[in-house]
């Protein structure tokens, strides 16, 4: 990629100031993006959105309703030239699949059904960088595991835990142009184009749990023994990563509800009917509230009148919003 020069930066820094900004975001879903953008007040003259995902761009339309939906981020040279020949491209942010990449995938990586879909995303982005005269903000995200895409974008990662930001830990890598100065009381004066780090939040602080959670949350007998088949709630003094206690920070927030390496199931020390084996913990999950401080979704944004299972999908595919947050806010510092 191009450098951005200082008249370049400052130009996209008015730009964002007064309204001007012009957004290109690649496999938007639940578009955290534009979530991060309006928090530190950005309104985008343009947010066009690359999304296939039904479910993702109804809950996009319902929270923002001037996002332009552009269509399938393979057939980019069907709608990519129309938006070059009207608007001159700002920042383009990109959270490409992670499934081939994921521990829970095959680790096939960019060979991968759904992970080789960056190479659209690189397509795009080579495309706007040899017909755009000015150069632009890039960032991409993805889950650990995917540090060679930093070879074609020409940047090295570096690896976030998002719980620095928001209340759930959420360990993606980050790749991008943007010169943002990490604070030196979190993350030891680093800058995003050092070498691979692991930055972790090391602070204590109690997870603000729902006081009256819904009935609905806690598990049946049955739906505990699915969770726990191959391995007890706690075993020899040692609990299942499966489960949150006290006040732990909850792990990442996972797509799929029923997967047995996620789901974050929360273990209250009581007794209930399903305190499963006469453990005295009772078990549930996590309440929408709750989902959405884990990955710093403010109260404001509506998932209307989806299914839990579709806002857990909605979520654990979108972004960790206090990192995004962060980065972006240095076009404009």
């Amino acid at each position: 990629m191009k450098e951005i020069s200082k008249q370049r930066k400052y130009e996209i820094k008015q730009r964002a100031k007064s309204g001007k900004l012009v957004v290109l975001s690649l496999f938007d879903g639940m578009s955290g993006a534009q979530i991060a953008l309006k928090e530190l007040g950005i309104v985008p003259a343009k947010y066009f959105s690359s999304e296939v995902l039904k479910k993702a761009i109804r809950v996009t339309s319902q929270n923002f309703a001037e996002t332009e939906q552009v269509g399938d981020i393979t057939k980019w040279q069907e709608w990519l030239p129309d938006i070059l020949g009207k608007y001159t491209v700002d920042l383009i942010v990109c959270g490409s699949p992670c499934q081939n990449f994921s521990t829970l995938g095959d680790r096939r990586g960019l060979n991968g059904e759904k992970s080789k879909l960056f190479f659209a995303a690189l397509e795009i982005l080579n495309y706007i960088e040899d017909e755009q005269k000015k150069p632009f903000y890039f960032l991409f995200e993805n889950v650990q595991g995917s540090q060679s895409l930093g070879n074609y974008l020409s940047t090295n990662a570096i690896l976030i835990d998002n719980a620095v930001f928001d209340a759930g830990h959420r360990n993606r890598l980050y790749f991008t142009n943007i010169a943002a100065r990490f604070n030196v009381d979190l993350f030891d004066n680093l800058y995003c184009y050092s070498e691979i780090q692991s930055l972790t939040d090391v602070r204590s602080r109690p997870f603000p749990f729902d006081k009256n959670p819904s009935n609905d949350l806690f598990l049946s007998e049955k739906q505990l023994a699915y969770h726990f088949k191959y391995q007890e709630p706690f075993e020899k003094g040692k609990k299942s990563p499966l489960l949150i206690v006290k006040n732990e920070i909850p792990n990442c927030i996972t797509a799929g509800t029923e997967n047995r390496l996620g789901g974050n199931l929360v273990a209250a020390k009581c007794a209930k009917a399903n305190s499963y084996k006469g453990l005295g913990y009772s078990f549930r999950r996590l309440s929408v509230s709750e989902l959405k401080l884990c990955n710093g979704i403010p109260e404001w944004y509506s998932f209307g009148n989806y299914s839990y299972s579709s806002i857990c999908e909605l979520i654990g595919n979108g972004f960790g919003i206090g990192t995004i947050k962060y980065i972006l806010n240095h076009i404009i510092k």
